[in-house]
C-alpha cells in the first residue's frame, strides 16, 4: 500500500474473567504514538464485571461484545477478527488480555510489515528474549495457500 494512505488497524482483545488485566492491556493499546482506529473487545463470557467496567471507563472507545458462551481463546479470536475484516480495516492487531504493549510497538511492527516475515519471541523473566524461527507469509493474501 502506498504510504500516503492512510491504513487503518483494529486492535482485538479477547478476554475471560480477567478484568484488571484488560484494563491494563486497553490502557496499553490507547497509550501507542500510532493510535489504533478501533478497538474491539470480545468477552468470553465473563462473570468477573467486564462488560461493567468496560461501559464504565472505554465505552467510548472500545467496541464490546460479549458472547453467550465461553469459547476459548481461539474461538474468541475467530469471532473478533470478522467485525473488523467486514468494517474494513487494512489490518487487525490480534492482542491477548494479559499482554501490555510498549507504546511504539504499533508503530514499530507497521514500519517492519513490508519485510513479511513474522518471528515469534518471548520475553524470560531474566530479560533475554527467547526467539522462534522465523515465518515468511504473504501478508497481501494470507489465505492464498489454504485456498487452493
Amino acid at each position: 500500500m502506498s504510504e500516503d494512505k492512510h491504513e487503518t488497524v483494529a486492535a482485538v482483545v479477547v478476554t475471560y474473567n480477567r478484568k484488571d488485566l484488560l484494563r491494563q492491556c486497553l490502557d496499553g493499546i490507547l497509550r501507542q504514538t500510532r493510535p489504533v482506529d478501533a478497538i474491539y473487545v470480545v468477552d468470553n463470557a465473563s462473570t468477573d464485571g467486564t462488560g461493567q467496567m468496560i461501559a464504565a471507563e472505554y465505552a467510548d472507545r472500545v467496541i464490546y461484545e460479549r458472547l453467550p458462551e465461553n469459547t476459548g481463546g481461539a474461538g474468541g479470536f475467530h469471532h473478533g477478527m470478522k467485525r473488523p475484516y467486514e468494517d474494513g480495516h487494512d489490518w487487525i492487531w490480534v492482542i491477548d488480555d494479559d499482554v501490555v504493549h510498549d507504546p511504539d510497538c504499533l508503530k514499530a511492527l507497521l514500519e517492519h510489515r513490508a519485510s513479511r516475515i513474522l518471528v515469534p519471541v518471548h520475553l524470560l523473566d531474566n530479560s533475554t528474549v527467547a526467539e522462534g524461527s522465523a515465518i515468511q507469509l504473504d501478508l497481501q493474501h494470507p489465505l492464498r495457500r489454504w485456498m487452493k
